[in-house]
């Protein structure tokens, strides 16, 4: 053991702690809040501390095209799909069977046969919906199966009564031009149109809620007491005699 004390090795005295007294830049540096006067060495170092702005503008960015404007569209869009798809396969084929009936009278029947039964089926569960909506909704039966008045947007409304025209005139001319055969089965197929237009209804058409039963009676019980109380009201006196 030296004279400087166990603090030195070989003899060579030990220069830690006089390093440090020098700047102050020994074990204090290692020290979080010592790596700079302002801080800024620790909020660097921590991982919670990068600048959240390009992770806010990425978050915008990906709400902004997800998002999708509620006015392009409308709702029931499936039925509006089908609709269109179906019109449009059921015009072909009976136009073409009309014209070539021997090889695409095949097709044309089973399509109008399937579009019926399609059709009957989507007014069936309409009804069905219609029946479970009225406990809390007005539901009129031109509005819920016809779409009429407002329960509809236009342009929905419009496509819907659009394509079920277009389904009659294709059917009832096809039935005239090839009468008494199998292709007058094409005056089934309107039934999807109709079919179609009751689900639409059904399900998003927009009707006036139901009052409540006990606020109607209230109101209906408000009102017959004030007849009541008009018709018990004294006469009023006749003039006295001159």
């Amino acid at each position: 053991m030296t004279p400087d004390g166990p603090g030195t090795h070989d003899g060579a005295p030990s220069d830690r702690r006089g390093g440090v007294g020098a700047g102050g830049a020994g074990p204090d540096a290692s020290r979080p809040e010592a790596a700079g006067a302002g801080g800024a060495g620790s909020d660097a170092s921590r991982p919670d501390a990068a600048d959240p702005a390009p992770a806010a503008a990425g978050d915008r960015g990906g709400a902004h095209d997800d998002a999708i404007p509620a006015g392009d569209r409308p709702p029931g869009q499936r039925i509006l799909v089908f609709d269109r798809w179906s019109t449009v396969v059921f015009a072909v084929v009976s136009i073409a069977a009309a014209v070539l009936p021997d090889p695409f009278e095949l097709v044309a029947v089973p399509v109008s046969l399937a579009l019926f039964l399609i059709g009957s089926g989507a007014f069936l569960w309409a009804y069905l919906v219609a029946i479970s909506r009225s406990r809390f909704v007005e539901i009129s039966v031109g509005g819920a199966f016809f779409l009429a008045g407002d329960v509809a947007p236009r342009d929905v409304a419009r496509v819907l009564r659009l394509l079920l025209g277009i389904q009659i005139v294709v059917a009832v001319a096809v039935a005239a031009v090839r009468p008494f055969t199998a292709l007058a089965a094409g005056v089934l197929a309107p039934m999807s149109g109709l079919g179609m237009m009751a689900l639409w209804g059904a399900y998003h058409g927009t009707f006036p809620p139901r009052a409540d039963p006990a606020a109607r009676a209230a109101t209906a019980t408000t009102a017959d007491a004030g007849e009541d109380a008009g018709d018990g009201a004294p006469d009023e006196a006749p003039p006295p005699a001159q």
